[in-house]
């Protein structure tokens, strides 16, 4: 059954104009903010250094060179030169202030020692690494050992 000339040319209209929405390219997508001709750290070892930024909302979209991030720049894309300046991603600072959450880290771990000879062997072992000589001055958060305990005299009292 063959549809009236009306008919057909809405049919026609509604189908041509479907297609063409079909095949209709989604809007690029564009970031918000591009960070140029900076010196990144990205902390990934394939590829530990960058010179651009990409960043939609508070997430970081892109990294790599001036011509790989260019294509994210749109009309509302904040660009940022940075000079050559040092960028690092996302610290998260959380109450923990960067030099003294750091140097935690280089810390000897006398938490769940149970013994003071393994209190001793810790501490020897990490001046050892770090060459220092240990003398009676030095502090130590016994963690519940008894407070007479004499741990000085367990340590190995190397001086220079």
């Amino acid at each position: 059954m063959f549809l009236s000339g009306t008919r057909a040319a809405r049919v026609a209209a509604t189908t041509a104009i479907a297609a063409l929405v079909g095949c209709a390219r989604p809007p690029r997508l564009t970031a918000d903010l591009v960070i140029t001709r900076a010196n990144v750290w990205t902390g990934n070892s394939l590829q530990p250094a960058a010179d651009a930024v990409a960043v939609i909302g508070d997430r970081i979209v892109d990294v790599g060179g001036a011509a790989d991030i260019e294509r994210w720049s749109g009309a509302n894309t904040t660009v940022l030169d940075a000079a050559g300046r040092r960028l690092v991603p996302g610290f998260n600072d959380a109450g923990v202030g960067f030099a003294d959450g750091g140097a935690v880290l280089d810390h000897v771990d006398l938490r769940d020692a149970a013994t003071a000879a393994e209190f001793a062997r810790r501490i020897n072992e990490r001046a050892e690494r770090a060459g220092l000589v240990l003398d009676r001055a030095f502090s130590v958060d016994m963690g519940g050992f008894p407070a007479a305990l004499s741990l000085h005299r367990k340590l190995d009292r190397r001086r220079t």
